[in-house]
């Protein structure tokens, strides 16, 4: 026998409500969409390529993206040790050699805490014993600018010195700040800074217009960073269609900076051993310190530094991070995971991997985690751990039990739902869900209820280019044909601080995600000036990446709805929540979705969804790609991608591959060829790449490298259910533990090199050596 679990039939039987009184209801403090004047800029353009202000974020972060790099490769090969393989190779470091490898550059600034309250900053300047002056050269620009923050670039180009991040002088002003390091808002104590600062910054409008190439010049180093090489990066490309009020402009611009990419730090390093055995390091490079450390090892082995060894490229790699879905299994695993790549955070061979990133995106359990880093102006991961998760994840406001308790974020979260109906915009399951999410996830009055998608361009480390590029991803629900989960061709949306919309074809448009929430037909606002504002509140965003809800309309067979299942824990939240949204309409199978106001009504181009008046959206991995690297299919410019795959797919809750090789199989369908090439679940397991690092698409230069790291259990049983919504603290460390052992490689000696060499496999020039070896364990054919 068959039970059929819709929602409507829950809600029926649902009678007793969460609390014993009506709660009092207050004055929202911010949840309701706001009345806004639309921009003078169109509002929807064609998916043509990246939007022109998201293309000038990434030419500015790339450029402090590539200075962390050198820094950090330079560590990895200074610690690297020749010995018989690369698999044997010693990496050992400490946050201070990263510090010391960039501060060669001058005019750097430590991190420091944010006042946000009161938008103010502090830092202090640390100064080089060594500087050289370099000016930009002179560079002539063609290119298509626009008032429209969506105008794409035509081309461009510049020669830019390492110390200046990329920009269009037309549209970009340039102060004197330095502040290329991150901030950690949530630290009360100044920490040294993770990434390398350029000597000058910029602040871009929202309509710069990008540049399309860097040819960036490298001062000689003797640490083996470069030596007097002249590095083209081909970092910022965007080739498109402008949208419709464009003007072309062509503008010669000259400036000047001073910065110097001498690193001359190194160590001598003696080791004295306890036991009867000694090891010695010795090495060939130019030594600024000396610092001792103690062995225990019980071998006797003489070694070589490898610090002659350097990379020399001839460009460094665009380089983006995924998280994937699996609730909390995936939030704390992947946060483990960036914690042992922040150079803030961790003292491991690959801390200074997350300062290298310029994009990162999460879905679902991953999106949970990206907001909780991006809305709170990216702490450090040990910051939210104690500051903020510990306690929330403990005592979960997703328990029926907890949430009773928590009567004041009940009445509040009630008064939200209130205040969004009675502006226009009927709330639905993903509106409460989102909220109690955010009580759990970002910081500030009613769960961070001001916090908003948009608003994240405003937080000073997104201003100083400091910090990866957000992306989060959604599915579309043809609910108008009788849909109620998406196909395997289901529409992939994505929603970032710039834009909302879908490279996919039917819908191959996006808007300014600013104004989502506004009444629009065909690109233009429905009543001439009329917008709105506040619909992309970062909770119901981050809701609507994991929105299960919709499978409650697909039938289920009884026995496989088990108390702990996925399926009964989707069931029971959705009877809770449902009471919630009960205050202000009868509940019905459109509460099931994330709706958005179709801001592509009756835009020819997207022939999809041009007749719908609504989105129905729902969470991103419900199509079997639990990992969200289709944006990057869409953008040629990012060359190496790590995903880290916290997926369910064994009765264990581990990863088997089967969700990248699905998008392998929809990347093939679609004909995106900058997909690699995926084996099967059968060779993925048989080979082992289900339980350790691999890289694939290593030998093909028309492909992104993906480098994937699989969720596995390290030090903890990481494989949690998705259905578990409460974590001890010891638990929730454990997880976060195992994480940065996943990043680590559990602490492997020759995984630091290697996943350099990885990173670095398509940037042409010369590699160290040891990679060959690397190549040879870890690259997928």
């Amino acid at each position: 026998m068959y039970k059929y679990t819709l929602l409507l039939v829950a809600v029926l039987l649902w009678s007793v409500p969460l609390v014993q009184s009506t709660p009092v209801r207050r004055q929202s403090t911010g949840y309701a969409p706001v009345l806004a004047v639309c921009p003078a800029t169109p509002l929807v353009r064609a998916a043509s390529g990246v939007g022109s202000a998201e293309a000038a974020f990434i030419a500015n972060r790339y450029t402090i993206a590539s200075q962390n790099l050198a820094a950090w490769l330079a560590m990895t090969v200074k610690h690297a040790t020749c010995n018989s393989t690369a698999a044997s190779k010693r990496s050992v470091r400490s946050r201070s050699d990263f510090v010391a490898a960039r501060a060669a550059s001058p005019d750097w600034t430590e991190w420091t805490d944010v006042d946000d309250d009161e938008g103010t900053s502090t830092s202090s300047k640390a100064t080089s014993s060594s500087s050289t002056s370099t000016k930009i050269k002179s560079s002539t620009t063609s290119a298509t600018t626009s008032t429209s923050a969506f105008t794409t670039v035509v081309s461009t180009s510049s020669v830019i010195s390492t110390g200046a991040p990329a920009t269009d002088t037309t549209t970009t002003t340039v102060s004197s700040a330095t502040t290329s390091s991150m901030k950690d808002t949530n630290s009360t104590t100044t920490t040294t800074t993770s990434s390398l600062a350029p000597a000058t910054s910029t602040s871009v409008s929202t309509t710069t217009t990008p540049l399309t190439s860097t040819t960036l010049t490298t001062l000689t180093s003797t640490s083996g960073l470069s030596t007097s090489s002249s590095l083209t990066i081909s970092a910022i490309s965007t080739s498109s269609t402008t949208s419709t009020s464009t003007t072309t402009t062509s503008t010669t611009t000259s400036s000047t900076s001073s910065t110097t990419m001498t690193t001359t730090s190194t160590s001598t390093t003696s080791s004295t051993s306890t036991t009867s055995s000694t090891s010695t390091t010795s090495s060939t490079t130019s030594s600024t310190s000396t610092t001792s450390s103690t062995s225990t090892t019980s071998s006797t082995s003489t070694s070589t530094v490898c610090s002659t060894e350097a990379f020399q490229p001839t460009a460094y790699p665009l380089i983006g991070l995924t998280t994937s879905g699996g609730g909390y299994r995936s939030l704390l695993s992947g946060a483990g995971v960036i914690q042992g790549f922040d150079a803030r955070d961790s003292d491991t061979g690959v801390s200074g991997v997350y300062q290298s990133l310029t994009y990162e995106a999460g879905l679902s359990g991953g999106a949970w985690l990206l907001s909780s880093i991006a809305g709170n102006n990216w702490p450090t991961i040990s910051s939210l751990q104690t500051g903020l998760w510990e306690q929330a994840f403990q005592d979960s406001v997703l328990i029926p039990d907890n949430l009773v308790a928590a009567t004041g974020a009940y009445a509040d979260i009630t008064a939200d739902i209130l205040a969004k109906d009675l502006a226009g915009f009927p709330p639905t399951l993903t509106d409460p869900y989102g909220r109690l999410l955010s009580y759990q996830l970002l910081y500030g009055d009613d769960g961070g209820v001001t916090v908003t998608t948009s608003g994240l361009t405003s937080l000073s480390n997104f201003t100083s280019y400091n910090v990866p590029y957000p992306i989060f991803t959604s599915l579309g629900v043809q609910t108008n044909e009788g849909e109620c989960t998406p196909p395997p061709n289901g529409t992939q949306y994505e929603i970032h601080p710039y834009e909302f919309g879908s490279w996919d074809e039917g819908v191959a448009a996006f808007t300014q995600t600013e104004y989502l929430g506004s009444s629009l037909s065909g690109g233009s606002p429905t009543v001439a000036g009329v917008c709105y504002t506040n619909y992309d509140n970062q909770g119901y965003v981050l809701g609507t990446s994991s929105n299960l809800f919709n499978e409650l309309c697909v039938a289920v067979p009884s026995e496989d709805v088990s108390e702990d299942s996925t399926d009964a824990t989707i069931l029971g939240l959705a009877e809770d929540l449902s009471v919630i949204v009960d205050t202000v309409h009868v509940v019905t199978t459109r509460d099931n979705y994330a709706v958005y106001p179709n801001p592509f009504f009756q835009y020819s181009p997207s022939t999809l969804v041009e007749s719908q008046e609504d989105l129905f959206l729902v969470d991103g991995g419900e199509a079997l790609q639990n990992n969200p690297i289709w944006p990057f299919l869409h953008r040629p410019l990012v060359d190496v991608l790590i995903v880290n795959d916290n997926s369910a797919d064994t009765s264990a809750n581990y990863p088997n591959g089967s969700e990248i090789y699905t998008t392998y199989q929809r990347a093939t369908d679609e004909s995106l060829t900058r997909m690699p090439v995926i084996p099967d679940v059968a060779t993925f397991i048989a080979d082992g790449f289900d339980t350790r690092p691999t890289f694939f698409g290593c030998n093909d230069a028309d492909v992104i490298t993906i480098i994937y790291l699989p969720n596995q259990d390290y030090t903890y049983d990481s494989g949690q259910s998705t259905a578990k919504l409460e974590y001890t603290v010891a638990e929730t460390d454990a997880m976060i533990a195992n994480g940065q052992q996943i990043a680590s490689k559990g602490g492997d000696p020759g995984w630091p090199l290697c996943l350099a060499c990885g990173i670095m496999k398509k940037a042409g020039g010369t590699l160290p050596s040891g990679c060959a070896a690397c190549y040879t364990e870890y690259c997928y054919n």
